[in-house]
């Protein structure tokens, strides 16, 4: 009994900090994605989701955002130049819209993926001058359309959100023609996964090769996965990849490393497009380092989440005035998923109103801290949330189900496959109080230890 209980704290609670020494346990990052259930629907945060998005859908393609918050235009740059950048944050808001949103998003989607410019496959950076302009203000010309900056940030982190998009709107099928342009891309960008935020680009592959049937792409993705997870164990070497990228003039983030920068400009570069599974690989074995940075900066620029907050930095050049929405992708997946923040403290953060349309990391955002208002519970992608036929189960030993309160509802958790089956089950039920980030919960699960018949 009590060995079941710490397999229910270590699954449903996540695990405590692991030692650098220890391997990667690439398995549980490569498939495990948190769902949530009892999320207050009720909430204004998903009325402002629901208008937001309509503003997307209405306005069609949306060129990159511009950011400028100083007195030169030429130390200004764009945002979500990334082809595909927006389909993430649809994914995302998806199970939150309304179903004449959700039919509009998946056409969108469509859209989105048919033109080669548009499509996560398309050349970098998207035209900064093409498609309905993401700011609230008019820019005639859009002045430095054609600057370098930005234009050696990172873009793998875009095949997350197209697997993301088909699982949470059920749309492997649109996909499925586009897999050759898929594979493709991703081996021609899978080296950017030695950063944090990019690395999730190797776990949307993973999964898309899963559900395509293509053993060969899921091996070598999960194998880049492995390899850049066990990198990223040495934090300061990231750091230096986006500082120096392979050649110096190709580094991704490099001009925001000049010294006049230094402590006018937060340095999260690494944490911008982190999927929930790299931010919960980040608690594991990188939380005093994320916890620091992510104090200083919230401490620097104490109302960061504040749209035209008036501090003085150097986001946008010399003498600029205001931090960028980037602060929003740096921040609330850090505190989401590798600090634990409160539901209450995310919440509080949307007092704000985002920089322009589609303004992809404070929507994320959104959707952060409306699912943290309910119960998270991370479920092996390989299997079906609810599953009562354990022939249809990924090969397994110990399959540990949580059921709701009423005994309504069930979720998978994990399995461990060994055999094909068919099973015979020795059933058990635990009912018993385990603290998880120091809050005693109770839990009511279904322990199944499944044995493998001759």
């Amino acid at each position: 009994m009590k060995s079941a209980i710490i397999v229910l704290a270590v699954l449903i609670g996540g695990s405590a900090h692991i030692g650098h020494a220890q391997p990667v346990n690439v398995d549980l990052y490569a498939w495990q994605f948190p769902t949530v259930s009892n999320v207050n629907l009720q909430s204004e945060l998903v009325t402002m989701l629901q208008q937001e998005v309509s503003q997307i859908l209405a306005a069609g393609h949306l060129a990159p955002l511009s950011v400028r918050y100083g007195d030169l235009t030429w130390e200004a740059y764009f945002l979500y130049q990334e082809p595909g950048r927006i389909i993430t944050t649809l994914a995302w808001a998806f199970p939150y819209l309304t179903s004449a949103q959700q039919d509009s998003a998946r056409l969108y989607v469509a859209e989105e993926l048919a033109n080669i410019d548009y499509a996560p496959w398309g050349n970098y950076p998207l035209s900064r001058t093409e498609g309905a302009r993401r700011e609230y203000y008019q820019q005639s010309p859009i002045w430095q359309a054609n600057h370098w900056m930005g234009n050696f940030r990172p873009k793998l982190h875009t095949l997350y959100g197209l697997w993301l998009f088909a699982e949470r709107a059920g749309e492997f099928d649109l996909l499925q023609p586009f897999w050759p342009d898929i594979e493709e891309f991703y081996n021609s960008e899978a080296d950017e996964g030695r950063i944090y935020g990019s690395a999730s680009g190797h776990i949307g592959m993973i999964r898309l090769a899963h559900e395509f049937g293509d053993s060969a792409a899921l091996v070598a993705a999960r194998a880049n996965l492995l390899s850049d997870l066990t990198d990223g164990l040495n934090f300061a070497s990231v750091e230096a990849f986006l500082q120096n990228g392979y050649n110096g003039w190709d580094a991704p983030y490099g001009p925001q490393y000049s010294t006049r920068n230094d402590s006018l400009i937060y340095h999260g570069w690494m944490f911008l497009n982190m999927s929930p599974e790299v931010g919960r690989y980040l608690r594991d074995y990188h939380l005093e380092e994320c916890t620091a940075r992510n104090s200083w900066a919230t401490g620097r620029f104490y109302l960061w989440w504040l749209t035209g907050s008036q501090y003085f930095c150097r986001w946008t050049g010399d003498e600029s005035s205001g931090v960028t929405p980037e602060m929003f992708g740096m921040v609330v997946p850090i505190e989401r998923w590798t600090i634990g923040t409160s539901s209450g403290t995310l919440e509080q953060y949307f007092r704000s109103s985002p920089w322009g349309r589609g303004d992809c990391y404070w929507l994320e955002g959104l959707v952060q801290a409306i699912e943290s208002t309910g119960d998270t519970l991370w479920r092996d992608m390989r299997a079906s949330p609810g599953v009562t036929d354990l022939t249809a189960v990924p090969l397994g030993n110990d399959i540990v189900l949580r059921w709701s309160a009423t005994g309504a509802q069930q979720y998978l958790i994990a399995s461990s496959p060994t055999s094909d089956g068919p099973f015979t089950i020795i059933d058990s039920v635990i009912t018993d109080s385990v603290v998880l980030n120091n809050e005693t919960q109770n839990w009511t699960a279904r322990y199944f230890h499944v044995i493998a018949q001759p």
